[in-house]
């Protein structure tokens, strides 16, 4: 799952930075801008959600296993 939202991650941040460089030349509205910068918050969040169940994961099997 980690690997998964590591890439969604760093595909939403392509997709702002090509956004942002649209919105310098006119390409597209502010509104576009903050959609797509809020896709990449939300992934960051997901990359950030998915290392901490993997975190928590290892604690807990570790726990469970008397390490």
């Amino acid at each position: 799952m980690a690997g998964a939202a590591r890439l969604v991650k760093a595909a939403s941040r392509r997709f702002l930075d090509q956004t942002r460089a649209q919105r310098q030349y006119g390409g597209v509205s502010q509104l576009t801008v903050l959609t797509a910068q809020r896709s990449y918050l939300s992934a960051s969040m997901a990359r950030v959600r998915a290392e901490a169940a993997r975190l928590s994961d290892g604690a807990a099997f570790s726990t469970a296993t008397g390490g």
